[in-house]
């Protein structure tokens, strides 16, 4: 997710799922994927293989 917000030059993990911010807390890690790819999306940004 890291490599995926610096590449669209969206910040980094610690901007977007500060530690102190308790909706983080305990999170799957498909929560944190959705989130980056929904704002990758709303930044018309695809993910390519």
């Amino acid at each position: 997710m890291d490599a995926l917000l610096g590449a669209a030059a969206l910040g980094d993990i610690g901007q977007h799922f500060p530690s102190k911010d308790l909706r983080w807390k305990d999170q799957p890690s498909t929560v944190f994927l959705t989130y980056t790819v929904d704002l990758l999306k709303q930044h018309n940004w695809t993910i390519g293989t």
